[in-house]
C-alpha cells in the first residue's frame, strides 16, 4: 500500500461518514420545515400544556435556524480540515516549529498544537460570536455582553495552556519512555487527571465563569433540603448559578465523586413553581441513584484505554505517519509522538463517531430511569409541567426524526418522556426498595404545595 492510497482511502472513509451524516440531519430538517403540529403531538400535551400554534412554529422556526448553523459549521470543518491535509499545512507547521522555535520535542510539540489550531480555532470563533450574537439573540435567548464573551474566552485559553499543556507532557513522556505497554500507564494517568478535574471543577474551575451562591428563596432551600433528606441524597452545598447573566436557557445538576454532592440550579428557572423544582431535582437525584455517573465513568474508562491500546498499535505503522506528509525524527529515525498522535486522530475519529451512538443510547436509558425514579415518588406530573416550561422557554423542536435522535440526541425528546411518563402513571413504580419507609408518602406529601 502506498502513501498516496492509504491518504485517499482516509478521506473516502470521512467522505461517506460525512455523507451519511449529512443524510441523517436532512432527515431532520424535514420534520423542522412541518407547519402543522402533529395529531401524535396534540395527544400528548393537550391534558398538560395545550401547545398554541404561534409556540409551535417558534420552535420550529428556532430548530430550523440552529440546523441552518450547524449544517454551515459541520460542512466549513469538514472542507478546512482536508484542505489543510492536502496542502500539507500540518507538515510546515512542524517544519517551521522546529526550524525558528525550538527544536525540543517537548516545547516543538506545545508549539505545534497551539499553531495548527489557529486557523480552527479563529473560525470556531466567528461562529461563536455568530451563535452568540446573532442566532440567540434573534430569538431572544442570549444575555453575554462583547466583554464578557471576551473574558470567557480568555480563561478559557489560559485553563486550555495549563492543563493541556501538563497533559501533552506527560503524554510524550510516557509514550517514550515506558515501553511497549506504556498506554496502560498512560491510560492510568489519564484517569487520574480526569478524576481530579471533575473534583475540582465545582470549587475551582465553574465560579472562574459563574457566580455560585446560596439559593435566595429560603422556603425552596429548606424543601430542597427536606427532599434530600428523604432521599437519602447527601446534600452538602445548595447553590444558584448566575447563568442568566449569558442565557436564558435553564438547568439543574449535582457534582461530586464522592459522599457529599453539590446541588446547583441555574437562577434562569427559580421562578418555576416549587413542585416542578423539586420535580426536575428528583430527576437529577434518579440519576445518582442509579450511580449513572460511575457507569458514565467506566464508559469513560473503557473508550480511553480502547483508543491508547490502538493507538499504540498505530505507531508501529510508519506509513499512516508519513502518509499525512510528516518525516521521520532525522536522529533515531522514529516518529515524532505529537504527530504520530494527530494522525492516529485524523484516522480514528469516523470509529470514534459511530461508538458514539452506543453512549448515546445509554444515555437516553439513563434519561427514563431517572424519569422513573422520579415518578415512583409521586412527581410525574410536576416532572411533565417542569419539562414542558423548561422546553417552552428555550423553543426546542417538538419533532424528531428517530434515526437523528438514535445518531445526535443524548436524551429523549420531550414528546418521548411525557409518553413515558404518562404510562408510568397507569401503573405507578414502586419507590426503591432501600428508600422504602412507612411514613414516606405523608412526608412527600408536606413538601408538595397546593396549586
Amino acid at each position: 500500500m502506498t502513501e498516496y492510497f492509504l491518504l485517499r482511502s482516509i478521506f473516502a472513509l470521512y467522505l461517506i461518514n460525512f455523507t451519511f451524516s449529512t443524510y441523517v440531519k436532512f432527515r431532520q430538517y424535514k420534520c423542522l420545515k412541518l407547519k402543522q403540529i402533529p395529531d401524535r403531538i396534540k395527544k400528548v400535551v393537550e391534558d398538560f400544556d395545550p401547545i398554541t400554534e404561534e409556540c409551535f412554529l417558534l420552535s420550529q422556526s428556532y430548530g430550523l435556524a440552529r440546523w441552518n448553523f450547524n449544517m454551515v459549521n459541520s460542512t466549513l470543518d469538514f472542507i478546512i480540515e482536508w484542505t489543510l491535509i492536502f496542502t500539507l499545512y500540518y507538515p510546515y507547521i512542524w517544519s517551521f516549529v522546529n526550524l525558528y522555535i525550538s527544536n525540543n520535542e517537548y516545547i516543538a510539540s506545545v508549539f505545534f498544537v497551539s499553531l495548527s489550531s489557529v486557523i480552527t480555532y479563529s473560525i470556531g470563533i466567528i461562529f461563536s460570536l455568530y451563535d452568540k450574537f446573532v442566532l440567540e439573540e434573534k430569538f431572544g435567548y442570549n444575555r453575554t455582553t462583547l466583554k464578557l464573551f471576551i473574558i470567557d474566552e480568555i480563561k478559557s485559553i489560559f485553563l486550555m495552556l495549563i492543563i493541556g499543556t501538563s497533559v501533552l507532557f506527560c503524554f510524550i513522556f510516557i509514550t517514550k519512555n515506558l515501553g511497549t505497554y506504556f498506554y496502560l500507564y498512560l491510560g492510568g494517568i489519564l484517569i487520574v487527571i480526569q478524576a481530579l478535574l471533575y473534583m475540582i471543577y465545582p470549587t475551582l474551575i465553574l465560579p472562574l465563569f459563574y457566580k455560585l451562591r446560596p439559593i435566595s428563596d429560603d422556603t425552596l432551600a429548606e424543601k430542597i433540603r427536606k427532599l434530600c433528606k428523604i432521599v437519602h441524597f447527601p446534600l452538602g452545598k445548595l447553590c444558584e448559578m448566575d447563568a442568566s447573566t449569558r442565557s436564558s436557557h435553564g438547568n439543574a445538576f449535582f457534582t461530586g465523586i464522592f459522599n457529599t454532592k453539590q446541588i446547583v440550579l441555574f437562577d434562569t428557572i427559580l421562578d418555576f413553581p416549587r413542585n416542578e423544582i423539586l420535580a426536575i431535582l428528583l430527576h437529577e437525584i434518579g440519576h445518582w441513584y442509579n450511580m449513572d455517573n460511575y457507569k458514565s465513568l467506566l464508559i469513560s474508562i473503557f473508550n480511553t484505554f480502547f483508543f491508547l491500546y490502538l493507538f499504540h498499535i498505530s505507531m508501529t505503522s510508519k506509513l499512516l505517519y508519513t502518509c499525512f506528509g510528516f518525516q521521520l525524527n532525522p536522529e533515531t529515525g522514529e516518529s515524532y509522538v505529537i504527530l504520530s498522535l494527530f494522525s492516529f486522530m485524523i484516522v480514528q475519529a469516523p470509529l470514534s463517531m459511530n461508538i458514539s451512538i452506543i453512549s448515546l443510547i445509554i444515555s437516553r436509558n439513563n434519561e427514563y430511569n431517572a424519569d422513573k425514579f422520579c415518578a415512583s415518588f409521586g412527581f410525574s406530573d410536576e416532572l411533565i409541567s417542569g419539562l414542558f416550561r423548561l422546553n417552552k422557554r428555550s423553543s426546542v423542536p417538538l419533532i424528531y426524526d428517530r434515526l437523528y435522535s438514535l445518531f445526535y440526541c443524548s436524551h429523549p425528546n420531550i414528546i418521548e418522556r411525557v409518553e413515558y411518563l404518562k404510562m408510568l402513571q397507569k401503573k405507578r413504580p414502586e419507590i426503591p426498595s432501600l428508600l422504602k419507609k412507612s411514613s414516606l408518602e405523608e412526608e412527600l406529601m408536606a413538601l408538595k404545595e397546593k396549586k
